[in-house]
C-alpha cells in the first residue's frame, strides 16, 4: 500500500503534467515540499519562458502592492526555485545570456532596490554561485555587477553578497578592488551602508587570503584616518574594524599607530551633549558607542612595546575621564581592561605615569565617597564595584612603586579595613550577590556589623508586607504611563547591583503575591 507522501507526490506529479500555469503552481501549498523534493516532472516543466517569470517574480515589485498573494508568496515560492537541487533551471539560466543579465538588473538599477526583493536575489545570487562557482564569478566581473553591487549595500542582502565574492577564491585583483572600496564606503553619508561595510570587513579573517590586505599601509591608514573623524558612527565602523585586526594580527599593524595615538586619546575626551537621566534621579554624560570601540583600542596597542612612550604619555587624560563618566557600565569594564593591561605590561613607563597621575589615591577616593544621594535615597555610584576592583588589582600588582606609593597615603590606612570586608564577603557571594546591598550597608553607621551578616538578603515570606502603597512608592516597579507594575524584575530594578532591600523584596511580593493569585494575601485594589 502507498504511503500518503508517495501518493501526494503522485498527485502532485499528475498537476505538473497537466502544465499548469505557473501563477497555479506558486499558489500551490505542496510545490515548496515537490520543489525541495525534486520532482521529476519539473525537469520537462521548467522552460526557459518559465526561467524568466520566476525572475520576475524575485526582483519586480508587485503591481498590486496589497495583493499579498502576489507581493510576498510569489516571490517566496519562486526563489525557492533557486535554492533547490533542480539542475534543469541552472543549466536554462548559464546557457541563456538574456535570462543572466535580466537577473543582474535588479542591482544595475539605481537605487534604492526593494529590501525585501534583496533577500530573494541574494537566494539566487548565491544558488548560482555554488551551482558553477568559476564561470558565475567571470559574468560578474566581466559585467562589471561587483560596482553595480556596491551602490546598493545599504541593503544587508547585498552586503552579505559582497561578502560571499571577496572571500571567495580566485579573481584577487578584482576582489581586492571590491575591499578597497568597501573600506571607503565606510566613510558614506548613508549611515546603513557604513553599517554594512563595517560588517563585511569585520567577518574577514585570516583564512581569507583577502584579509592580508587590511593590514597594508594604504588600507589600514585610511582605517585609521576614519576613527578621527568627526561623525560618531564613521567613528564607531571605522574603529570596530581596526579592533578586529588589532585582535587578530595586532603585531602586524602595531607600527601604523606610531604618532597617531594622541589622536585617539583626542576623541575620549571630547565632550559630548548627550546626557540621560538615570532611576535615581542622577543627569549623566553619556560616554558613546564610538568613544568606548576607542578606549578598545587604546586596551590592545598598551601591549605593543613600539607605543609604549607615546601610551604612558595620555594617562593621565584617560584617568580623568573617571570621573566624569561615573554611571557607564560599558565604560567601566573598558576602562578597567585599560587599567588591567598597563598593569600587566609591568613597563616602567606606565607605572610612572599611574603615580603621576595619583591614580591610587583618586581610586581610594572614589570608593570612600560611593555614595550618591538622590531625590527619595541614596544609592552607590555606579562605578563603585570597578572601582574596588581596580584598587585589588593594584594592590595584588606587588608593583614595588605602587605598593609604597599606597602604603604613605593616610586614607590608606583607614580604607585597608573596608575593602577587607569587601573582598570577604564577595569570596562567599559567587556572582556578585553580595554587591547588591553591601555599599548602602557601609555608608551607614552600624556598617561593621552589617558587614559580618551572612547573607544581606533577607529570605521571603517577609515578617512586614509590602503593600499596594508602598510599591507605588518605588516608581521604578511601574510603568510612568499606566502605573501597572513591571512584570519584568530586571526592568523593574533597572540595575539589580544598585537595588535596595525594599526594591528586592517588592520583586519577590510582586512573583510569589500579586502576578501568583491569592486573595487572602493582600487587598489587589490598593495596586488600582
Amino acid at each position: 500500500m502507498k504511503s500518503r507522501k508517495s501518493i501526494q507526490a503522485s498527485q502532485y506529479s499528475d498537476f505538473l503534467k497537466s502544465n499548469p500555469t505557473l501563477d497555479n503552481v506558486l499558489s500551490n501549498d505542496r510545490t515548496i515540499d515537490e520543489v525541495c523534493c525534486c520532482n521529476p516532472e519539473f525537469s520537462s516543466y521548467i522552460t526557459s519562458e518559465r526561467v524568466r517569470e520566476l525572475i520576475r517574480y524575485i526582483i519586480e515589485e508587485p503591481i498590486d502592492p496589497s495583493n499579498t498573494i502576489q507581493a510576498c508568496k510569489y516571490p517566496l515560492v519562486a526563489s525557492e526555485f533557486f535554492t533547490s537541487d533542480l539542475p534543469c533551471l541552472f543549466n536554462i539560466l548559464f546557457q541563456e545570456p538574456n535570462l543572466m543579465r535580466y537577473l543582474f538588473s535588479f542591482i544595475t538599477r539605481e537605487p534604492p532596490i526593494n529590501l525585501l526583493l534583496a533577500g530573494y536575489f541574494q537566494k539566487a545570487f548565491e544558488s548560482c554561485l555554488n551551482y558553477n562557482t568559476e564561470e558565475f564569478l567571470m559574468i560578474v566581473f566581466q559585467e562589471s555587477l561587483h560596482i553595480s553591487l556596491l551602490k546598493h549595500l545599504k541593503s544587508s542582502s547585498v552586503a552579505e553578497i559582497v561578502y560571499t565574492i571577496i572571500s571567495s577564491k580566485g579573481f584577487y585583483d578584482e576582489r581586492r578592488m571590491i575591499l578597497i572600496e568597501i573600506v571607503s564606503l565606510i566613510e558614506s553619508a548613508d549611515l546603513m551602508t557604513s553599517y554594512n561595510a563595517n560588517s563585511v570587513l569585520c567577518r574577514l579573517n585570516k583564512d581569507d587570503d583577502i584579509y592580508q590586505e587590511l593590514l597594508s599601509k594604504e588600507v589600514f591608514d585610511k582605517l585609521l584616518c576614519f576613527v578621527k573623524g568627526k561623525k560618531t558612527y564613521i567613528i564607531r565602523n571605522a574603529g570596530g574594524v581596526v579592533k578586529n585586526v588589532l585582535n587578530l594580527s595586532g603585531e602586524t599593524v602595531s607600527e601604523h599607530f606610531v604618532k597617531k595615538v594622541s589622536g585617539f586619546v583626542d576623541i575620549l575626551c571630547l565632550d559630548g551633549d548627550e546626557k540621560i537621566i538615570t532611576q535615581f534621579g542622577v543627569e549623566v554624560k553619556c560616554f558613546g558607542e564610538h568613544r568606548l570601540i576607542v578606549l578598545e583600542i587604546m586596551v590592545l596597542i598598551c601591549n605593543f612595546p613600539i607605543l609604549v612612550n607615546e601610551v604612558s604619555n595620555e594617562i593621565n587624560r584617560i584617568i580623568n575621564l573617571l570621573d566624569t563618566y561615573k554611571w557607564s557600565s560599558y565604560f567601566h569594564h573598558a576602562f578597567t581592561g585599560f587599567i588591567e593591561a598597563l598593569i600587566n605590561t609591568s613597563a616602567n613607563e606606565y607605572v610612572k605615569a599611574l603615580l603621576k597621575a595619583e591614580f591610587p589615591q583618586i581610586l581610594i577616593e572614589l570608593a570612600s565617597s560611593s555614595v550618591v544621594k538622590c531625590k527619595k535615597f541614596s544609592t552607590a555610584s555606579g562605578c563603585t564595584g570597578h572601582v574596588y576592583k581596580m584598587i585589588n588589582l593594584l594592590v595584588n600588582s606587588k608593583i614595588e612603586a605602587i605598593t609604597t606609593s599606597m602604603d604613605l597615603m593616610e586614607r590608606w590606612v583607614g580604607f585597608h579595613p573596608k575593602l577587607d570586608d569587601y573582598n570577604e564577603i564577595e569570596s562567599k557571594n559567587i556572582g556578585g550577590k553580595a554587591n547588591i546591598n553591601f555599599f548602602d550597608n557601609l555608608s551607614s553607621e552600624d556598617s561593621g556589623e552589617k558587614a559580618e551578616e551572612n547573607d544581606l538578603i533577607p529570605d521571603y515570606p517577609y515578617t512586614k508586607p509590602i503593600t499596594g502603597k508602598e510599591l507605588e512608592e518605588l516608581t521604578d516597579l511601574f510603568d510612568m504611563e499606566d502605573k501597572k507594575p513591571q512584570k519584568n524584575p530586571f526592568m523593574s530594578t533597572k540595575c539589580i547591583t544598585n537595588a535596595t532591600l525594599e526594591e528586592l523584596a517588592a520583586n519577590e511580593y510582586l512573583d510569589n503575591v500579586y502576578w501568583k493569585f491569592n486573595i487572602n494575601t493582600c487587598y489587589l485594589d490598593e495596586l488600582d
